[in-house]
């Protein structure tokens, strides 16, 4: 007898299969991911055994560690970076010592943080393509490409701290005691890295306030969430002090801190508007960055007046308020533009350009007005949804207090992802403050990478409270172009990079000694790491145009032709930002 289609037998028979096709994909989004990585490796290339950026300062302390068992730090780095030196040790000791594999090992952490962010989106019920849309989005940012191919510990510091929101999410959730001590440790991990990282444990505090207030606490996870990273980190911040050859730059970061709370006290109304101009400012990194996720929610612009989303009329307002005031500052008083710090995401200048003359000319002024226009569109949307999905937090927050103690299991888990909302807001808005404190003392858009992941999680909320159905016309070509110009600014980084070391080299192997070389900051305090601690700039002009120090300079690799020098030899390489070879200069000097 035939079975009909809708019948039970043919469903029962159905469903195994379907079951089994579930799972055979079910790891798919991981290796689309993993695919990205390669693809991103193979056109970049971490190849080349010197330092980029700070990388000298703690490649230094992995070589002493390994020497001594001591942790020795020099010049002004991550003072808290003690599991950052351990990492680096233990694959050095495996694998033996290089550059490139301190920084392979930084592409590993990447990878792993990329994979954590598409699982974030998964614990707020958003598809698959839309999470795995939401983790390639967060990898083609070019700054955390840029951090991801180096040994700065702002990428572990970012894949600890994002696997410890994971594991809160899915302890809270799931009533998991052991994922939520897990978590605990990764948050220590992750104070060991970056200190910053302790805010999350005033949002573990919240949490754990909520369920004691619903009669469910736990003193082993209050000391394991919120007394032990609480005290790890003032641990730290004793001994940081001590930990560095160069004390003075933790001593002048901690005034600032103070003066700028001070400032708040004291002054509110000044201290609120620079807070505010320093928001829209991360509000317009963030918002370009994370553009080709931005655009699906676009439509909601639209969609203002209709009553799902009539709330974020009053909060597109207010965030074109903060943007303007932001663009006020910089564009009308500053007669700046985007990108305003130019330290990793220079258009199209990229990395810490530690070396003499200019790499490529910035934009064109109307260029660089554009890219503003655009960043600011971008940050109205962020902070509008981002502001409604904080009211509405607040608003279920408000409701489960009022509402009587959970009984059934329908009612805890509905309290449970209540929770879980209210700690991802928490998160990202510590992590936000932490981004806004940094960049108004040392303004480095690297630290616009700090709160990404935090973000992004909290906009998967949103995008399920919002029914979000990307445009994938739109956004694909956007994720495409954010990658496209990612990929060949740091593949342009790396290039003119391994030409700077390989021209050092060349002068080196003619008997030239390094201290007769100016080859940039990098190569200059990796040969002599006390540099940092004087401020010898060399001979006028040059000397004006240097921010790092030098122990000589008859020799100087460079960009551009330098007054009373002759060029010797040149070193080529190929930029993908220009499609052409380039050159450096090798530099000989010749006297007045």
């Amino acid at each position: 007898m035939p079975q009909v289609a809708n019948s039970p037998v043919a469903a029962a028979t159905q469903k195994p299969v379907i079951q089994k096709q579930t799972e055979k994909f079910a790891y798919a989004p991981i290796l689309v991911i993993a695919a990205f990585y390669m693809f991103l490796i193979a056109l970049i290339s971490p190849a080349g055994n010197f330092p980029l950026n700070d990388d000298w300062m703690y490649s230094y302390a992995v070589q002493q560690f390994m020497e001594t068992g001591k942790f020795v730090f020099v010049g002004p780095n991550c003072t808290s970076c003690l599991l950052h030196v351990l990492w680096g040790a233990a694959m050095c000791k495996l694998f033996g010592f290089s550059h490139v594999l301190l920084r392979s090992s930084t592409i590993l952490l990447a990878f792993i943080n990329s994979a954590t962010v598409y699982f974030l989106a998964r614990e707020f019920r958003v598809s698959k393509s839309v999470s795995t849309f939401f983790a390639l989005a967060y990898t083609a940012n070019p700054i955390f490409l840029n951090l991801a191919f180096s040994f700065m510990t702002d990428v572990p510091s970012l894949c600890l701290s994002t696997a410890s929101i994971l594991l809160t999410l899915q302890g809270i959730k799931r009533s998991s005691p052991l994922r939520l001590n897990f978590a605990g440790l990764l948050l220590l991990c992750s104070i060991a890295v970056r200190q910053t990282n302790v805010v999350l444990a005033a949002a573990n505090a919240c949490v754990l306030a909520c369920l004691w207030l619903r009669k469910r606490h736990s003193w082993s996870l209050f000391v394991s969430l919120v007394v032990l990273p609480t005290v790890w980190f003032k641990l730290v911040d004793r001994i940081a002090p001590i930990s560095t050859n160069h004390p003075m730059a933790y001593g002048w970061y901690q005034k600032h801190v103070n003066g700028l709370f001070t400032s708040l006290v004291r002054t509110p109304l000044n201290g609120i508007y620079d807070l505010s101009v320093q928001t829209g400012e991360a509000a317009l990194y963030i918002g370009l960055l994370l553009l080709p996720l931005l655009l699906a929610f676009a439509p909601c612009v639209l969609d203002l007046f209709k009553a799902k989303v009539r709330v974020i009329a009053a909060w597109f307002v207010a965030s074109a308020a903060i943007v303007i005031t932001t663009l006020t500052k910089f564009v009308v008083q500053d007669q700046n533009y985007m990108p305003f710090c130019q330290n990793l995401l220079r258009v199209p200048i990229l990395g810490s350009l530690g070396i003499m003359g200019i790499n490529l000319p910035l934009l064109p002024k109307n260029l660089r007005l554009a890219l503003t226009h655009l960043s600011a569109a971008a940050a109205v949307v962020l902070m509008a949804v981002s502001l409604a999905g904080w009211q509405r937090t607040g608003r279920r927050l408000w409701q489960m207090f009022r509402a009587p103690k959970a009984v059934t299991p329908e009612q805890r888990n509905n309290e449970s992802r209540a929770l879980a909302e209210i700690f991802i807001a928490l998160s990202a808005a510590g992590f936000i403050a932490v981004t806004v404190i940094q960049a108004s003392i040392v303004p480095l858009d690297r630290y616009y990478v700090i709160p990404a992941a935090s973000i992004l999680a909290f906009l998967a909320i949103t995008w399920r409270w919002l029914r979000i159905r990307p445009n994938w016309i739109i956004t694909v070509p956007a994720l495409i172009l954010l990658t496209t110009y990612s990929v060949c600014a740091q593949q342009d980084y790396m290039s003119w990079n391994r030409a700077r070391w390989a021209a050092a080299q060349w002068l080196e192997s003619k008997g030239v000694s390094p201290m007769q070389i100016d080859g940039g900051a990098e190569y200059d305090f990796d040969h002599n790491h006390l540099l940092y601690n004087n401020h010898h700039r060399g001979r006028p002009p040059q000397n004006k145009w240097r921010w790092w120090s030098i122990s000589g300079e008859d020799y100087i690799v460079s960009f551009s032709p330098i007054p009373g020098y002759e060029q010797i030899a040149s070193q080529n390489y190929f930029s993908y930002l220009t499609m052409s070879k380039r050159q450096l200069a090798i530099l000989k000097y010749q006297g007045e």
